[in-house]
Parts: structure tokens; sequence; C-alpha cells
């Protein structure tokens, strides 16, 4: 991990920066760059330390000392250490306020909105860049799909940047003359501290539903970590909660500020009802107050419906018209592996979607049934991550929604994978057919489907972000072009060396 801040100051005071802060070894400390990395310190560097273990500690407090550090931020004081150090209750927190301070705090020069939920977060980030672009608002964008400050667009290492790197991007944001930033905020982002430092102007909460993955003990932790942007919310700051959700709706009460709702199922300031919809688009009313749009839409889906409903609030709190919120959402035509449809002229439909949680999966199923009148044949990829309360519900889901199931992996040399693929073929009690090999689970799966079928292949980001490439040997396969290939080239020999 590499988390360097050089900032534009000469010298940053900590004891003006934090004021909870106490001093050893010295009454002040003057910096003007910080590291999280003991091993990536360099002379004149603020070693900010975050090791919890107190042997572990001591070690990295030493080695950043051998290298130069000038102090060092802990949590802990470390009396066995001349180093000088600047004790804080929270050293990720006091690290993400010292990288945007020393850029200047650009957050404090633009809106900065963010976007976090459990499913629909990437894509609700993307419609909400859209929407205040369409309403004549220059904004940057961090997502999972990528970063840009409108005049640079890079590949995503990660959903939400590490400090340094967010202080910097919003930074370039402010210089090429961005009003507002849109930043996707993810599980671990939040749990990490990542987005301290500075305070949003608006966030939007998509739903808070189960986690799939290890990283919380308990729902309660979960839902916990989720709420943790609201902190985040400057004072007048707008927060837009899915009255559908029924975590969301509890939170409401706990909002000293302004809010808005938005609902598909019950009242709320912003709702939406379906007029029509196919396997390749559908339409809806936007009703705000007594103003009602109609909607078009090439993505399918209720989800799809609810992330633009926040979006909408998030535009109309920004001063955007509705007449231009809509032409924003209707921009948007796709989001990569997010209900992408692949259309080769094949006589059944195929989707590709990441749902790589039980609730993420549920919602692209039961969107798809709605518009299937063959069979679900879903190809699901178990990655390293699911516990066996994970694979039991996804095995549930499965079950209960798809009328043919296919477990594979990303990458065949990865133990972990494998070993998830056993668990979730277990949970599945023998209703599932298990390839490895995913090129050969997807080859097989679309050679099987009927017209009026659809081929669901989902649970994997598309397309692989940085931070994958670097565990899994197979990340350059993307699902969505092995379809297309297949599809396009049906009848001939396929490779399944992917």
């Amino acid at each position: 991990m590499t988390c360097q801040s050089r900032g534009v100051w000469t010298s940053l005071s900590l004891r003006q920066l934090l004021a909870d802060a106490r001093f050893v070894h010295t009454d002040d400390m003057m910096v003007s760059s910080c590291c999280l990395e003991a091993r990536r310190v360099q002379p004149g560097d603020l070693f900010v330390a975050t090791q919890p273990a107190v042997g572990k500690r001591r070690a990295q407090l030493q080695l950043a000392a051998a290298r130069g550090a000038k102090g060092a931020v802990v949590e802990r004081a470390e009396t066995g250490s001349t180093l000088p150090q600047c004790v804080v209750p929270d050293a990720r927190e006091a690290y993400a306020r010292i990288c945007h301070a020393l850029v200047g705090d650009p957050a404090a020069q633009l809106k900065a909105i963010g976007v976090t939920g459990s499913c629909g977060k990437t894509s609700t980030a993307i419609l909400t860049a859209s929407v205040l672009s369409h309403g004549g608002l220059k904004c940057g964008l961090l997502s999972s799909i990528g970063y840009t400050d409108t005049e640079l667009i890079v590949p995503a290492p990660r959903t939400t940047p590490y400090p340094g790197d967010l202080a910097r991007w919003l930074e370039r944001m402010v210089a090429t003359g961005c009003s507002h930033g849109v930043i996707e905020v993810s599980n671990s982002a939040l749990a990490e501290q990542r987005v301290a430092g500075f305070e949003f102007d608006a966030v939007g909460i998509t739903n808070v539903l189960r986690d799939g993955r290890q990283r919380f003990s308990s729902l309660a932790h979960y839902r916990h970590n989720k709420s943790k942007i609201l902190n985040g919310l400057a004072p007048e700051g707008v927060a837009i909660l899915n009255a559908d959700d029924s975590v969301s709706s509890e939170w409401l009460s706990r909002i000293d500020g302004p809010a808005l709702t938005v609902g598909l199922d019950v009242e709320a300031e912003l709702t939406a009802t379906v007029v029509t919809r196919s396997g390749s688009e559908q339409i809806f009313l936007l009703e705000a107050g007594r103003d009602t749009f109609p909607v078009r839409t090439r993505i399918i889906g209720d989800q799809h419906i609810s992330n633009c409903l926040i979006a909408a609030a998030l535009g109309l709190v920004q001063g955007v018209g509705l007449p231009d919120i809509v032409r924003g959402l209707e921009a948007v035509e796709r989001f990569p592996g997010r209900m992408e449809r692949i259309d080769c002229g094949q006589p059944f439909a195929v989707i590709v979607d990441v749902a790589d949680t039980p609730d993420a999966l549920a919602a692209c199923l039961r969107t798809v049934r709605k518009v299937t009148s063959g069979r679900i044949r879903c190809v699901w990829n178990a990655g390293s991550h699911p516990t066996d309360g994970c694979c039991a519900a996804l095995a549930a889901t499965m079950v209960r929604m798809a009328d043919t199931r296919v477990v594979t992996v990303s990458d065949e040399q990865c133990g972990a994978c494998t070993a998830s693929a056993r668990r979730l073929a277990t949970a599945l009690g023998g209703t599932a057919l298990a390839i490895p090999n995913r090129a050969e689970a997807m080859a097989r799966t679309l050679e099987l489907a009927k017209p009026g079928d659809t081929v669901v292949v989902a649970g994997r980001p598309h397309p692989p972000r940085v931070e994958d490439t670097q565990r899994d040997n197979t990340t350059s396969f993307d699902d969505r072009e092995f379809v297309r290939h297949y599809l396009y080239e049906i009848g001939e020999p396929i490779s399944f060396s992917g």
C-alpha cells in the first residue's frame, strides 16, 4: 500500500491541526510530508503508525526512525522510543486530516458528494455525476469504474482512494475547475477512515443490506460502519435516504440536518412509477412534489430506478432542474458489468452483473425474472471472501430464483477461491454444476441456452481492478468479452484457457 503524501506547504503545525493531540519528546511538529508505511519513509517524513500490536508498532517506529522520520503519529505513546510523537485517539483519522491539509484542503473549495450502500453505489455515483454535468456543473468522479477530474480518466485501483490519493484527486478537480466531486465510498473506506479529513456537502445511501464478506463480525457492526458516512456530513449537508430500505429509514431520526427520502414502494419526497419494462429498456415516471417527468432508460430493474431516484435527489439539492436531471439519467446507457446486457443477435438474453453478495444476486435475478419467459441460467463466481453463512444465503437465493446453476472460480490456482466454490457447491446440495474453469463454465451454459432464456453471469468485478490483478493471474480475462466472442463465433471450437 503506497500512502505517501507530500504537500505544497513549507510546513504544517500538528498542534494547530490536531487540537486533541498530546506530544511526547516535543512541543509541536512542523511537517511537510507524511507516510503510512515505515518501509517507505523518506528523511524528514512524518510517520503515521496504525499497527495496534505493541511489538509490531515498536518495530515500525524503530524502522521509521532509522529511515529518517522526523516524528510519528501514534495512538499510544511508545516509551522506549526517543522519536518525537504526536498521540491521537485515531491515527487513521489524523492521517487523513494531515493529507488534506498538506494540499490545502481542496474539499473546502468544491462540493463533495458521497455515495455509499450495499448495492448500487457505483451506478448511483455515475448517475449523479451525469445529472450534475447535464445541469451545467463541472463534476469530477471517483468510483470503482475509474477516477476522473474531467480532463484525465484513469482505472481505479480501488473503489475509494486512500487519503493521500483522495486529497490529491480533489486537488486536481479544483485545478481543472470542477465545482463538484462525486465520491463512491466503500465499506473498507469507512472502516479505514479514508474519507476523514473533510466534510461532505451531501451523501446518498442506496440501501443497507447484508454483508457478504468476512470483514464485519456481525450485521450490527456492518450497519454501524455504514452509518459513519453520516458523521462526515457538513452541518448544512443533506442526506438522501432510501425509504424502501428499513435501515436507512431508521437512520432518518438520527439526522439533525436536512434530509430527503426517495422510494418506490413507500411514501417519500421523490418517488417513481414503472410505466413499461422489457428486456432492453424501461420507462418510469419520476415524481418530485407536483412535478412528474417520464424517464426512459436502457438499464432495467427496480434497483436501477432506486439508484436514479438517489441521483435525482442529489441533483436537486445541488440546484439542478428536473428536465436536466432527466437528461442526465437517460444519458447513462450502460454500466460496465452492472446489469450489462450482451446482445450479439442471439435468441436468448445474456446479463453480466457484479452481484457478489446474496442481496445483490437476489436483486439481479429478481429483475431478470420479470422479463424472462424461459429459464434463468446462472453462472456464479465463487471468490475468496464468502463465509459459510454467505454461502448458505447464496445457495438459497440461487435455488429459489435460478433454474440452472453453475459454480466456478476466477483463478483455479487460488486455494481460497476453490475452497469457496466447494463450500457453495456443498450448500447447494447437488443442485448445481461445479466447473472450476470459468471460460468452460460460461461456454457450457451458453450452449444450453434456449430462445426466451436468460443467462446471468455474476459474482466478479468488471473490469478487474488493479488490486485484483496483483493477486489473480487470470484477471485479464473479461467475462463480457468472452461472451461476445462465444456468441459471435458460436459453432466454432472454443479455447478454455481462461
